[in-house]
């Protein structure tokens, strides 16, 4: 009997629905969050990218801020800067530092995050079967404007997208 709870207790204890299993590096979010954020991303981006082609040769300020009273770090505020500053390249617009600019672009993170729904099935008093569904979701708003005359150029558009997953686990072992 001792053997057999040590197998179990062993078994619980190892595989990647364990909660011994945490984050890559000095990350707050594991490789496979990440992964489906930055989906999410792209997916909000192909909905809203090829808008960004009216700033092609232009002259743009990026400016990005996290929503006030939103969940949204700045590190997350950071990322998604980073992947439109990658964007706006690839559409050949020059983005530039403050002052040189004859656009801004304003993106409010509205939200950047995962939802989790966990349901385990228990056994006696160890759980037999779990399963766990992820949702990565990204929601973008997004304004460009001309700073010389103040005349709109781009939004004001809200960019949404999203990522599902999954996972299960028999007896602390998986995901399947």
């Amino acid at each position: 009997m001792v053997r057999f709870l040590f197998f179990v207790s062993l078994l619980l204890s190892v595989g990647c629905a364990s909660p011994f299993v945490g984050s890559v590096g000095k990350s707050p979010r594991c490789a496979e969050e990440q992964k489906n954020l930055t989906i999410a991303l792209q997916t909000a981006m192909l909905n809203g990218a090829p808008q960004l082609v009216v700033l092609s040769g232009k002259r743009v300020l990026l400016v990005t801020r996290a929503v006030s009273g939103a969940d949204v770090s700045e590190t997350d505020a950071a990322f998604v800067e980073n992947f439109i500053r990658q964007k706006l390249v690839a559409a050949r617009a020059i983005v530039v530092e403050p002052g040189e600019e004859e656009v801004v672009l304003l993106v409010q993170v509205c939200s950047f995050g995962v939802d989790t729904i966990n349901r385990a099935y228990p056994f006696i008093i160890l759980p037999l079967f779990y399963q766990a569904k992820y949702t990565a979701s990204v929601e973008l708003d997004i304004f460009a404007y001309n700073k010389g005359d103040l005349s709109v150029i781009l939004g004001p558009a809200k960019w949404t997208g999203s990522s599902l997953w999954g996972h299960m686990a028999i007896l602390g072992v998986g995901p399947f």
